[in-house]
């Protein structure tokens, strides 16, 4: 591989030498001021993006563990501010960040409380990387956006990033094993993440063995029934205003999950109840 013919890193620690490529890379402030460096032709950066995956997988070879991972995120992310959808390009990103880490949680990440995120230091400063100001309200419509690039990036490495358990769109966080992607969406009544999910082939009726862990049809009814009895209760405007909006949000997950599903089965004891309905129930 010609970039690798006499060069003269060392990779004696973790402090090695920062190939150009990675140089590039660090020097762009993600986010905000990448539109001040469009004096880089796109073709140069995809070089740049080239040359990281590369070397990040000289290196891993190399030293048997991942160095500068960071600089994997950076390049997938420059794809998507700069609409770069070489398919290769993204798939090597995306298999080096699989074989470090055995999974992609990272991608998924945005999915999670923001809580979760913030308590696991090296998935919020990934997740920083990928979605910068992931917590902030006013790029709610960019992170979505950007989430549905990787997704998509995601599905076209499908085969080589799915192992014979399941589909790499249902696998549970390694993180938080309660959840796996879609209904991580349901439980944050998440409607454009939702069915973005749905749109890519995530299986709403995924089992993992004998146990159904991830139900969202379960985690959103009960979701709504703690909205609608919280609602009827003596709440300043402020607050029910909010509880109401989360109600909105919860609906139109539930009729976009729905509207895939030609049937649902649900326990006997689920059902959406509000004080009202409580009320008759106990008259009777």
């Amino acid at each position: 591989m010609k970039i690798f013919e006499g060069n003269k890193y060392s990779f004696t620690n973790k402090k090695d030498v920062q190939c150009p490529a990675e140089k590039f890379l660090y020097r762009q402030q993600l986010g905000n001021t990448l539109s001040d460096v469009m004096h880089n032709h796109k073709s140069d950066i995809v070089s740049k993006i080239r040359e990281v995956a590369n070397i990040h997988k000289y290196r891993r070879r190399l030293k048997g563990k991942c160095i500068e991972h960071e600089s994997l995120y950076m390049s997938l992310r420059l794809c998507f501010e700069y609409e770069i959808n070489e398919k290769e390009l993204a798939q090597n990103l995306l298999q080096e960040m699989y074989i470090c880490e055995g999974n992609l949680d990272t991608i998924f990440s945005i999915l999670l409380p923001g809580h979760v995120i913030k308590t696991l230091s090296s998935v919020k400063r990934y997740t920083n990387l990928l979605y910068p100001g992931f917590m902030s309200k006013t790029m709610r419509k960019k992170i979505i956006e950007s989430f549905n690039f990787y997704l998509r990036k995601v599905c076209e490495t499908r085969e080589k990033l799915t192992d014979g358990e399941c589909d790499i769109l249902d696998r549970p966080f390694e993180i938080t094993e309660l959840h796996n992607p879609l209904s991580a969406a349901a439980v944050c009544r998440e409607p454009e993440m939702v069915e973005v999910l749905l749109r890519y082939g995530a299986n709403p009726f995924f089992r993992l063995g004998e146990e159904n862990r991830f139900d969202p049809f379960e985690s959103l009814i009960k979701g709504l029934n703690s909205i609608f009895i919280f609602n009827n209760s003596n709440f300043n405007s402020e607050t029910k205003d909010a509880l109401t909006e989360e109600g909105r949000r919860g609906l139109v997950c539930l009729d976009t999950f729905l509207r895939g599903a030609s049937s649902v089965s649900f326990d006997a004891s689920t059902h959406i109840n509000t004080s009202e309905n409580g009320d008759e129930s106990d008259k009777n």
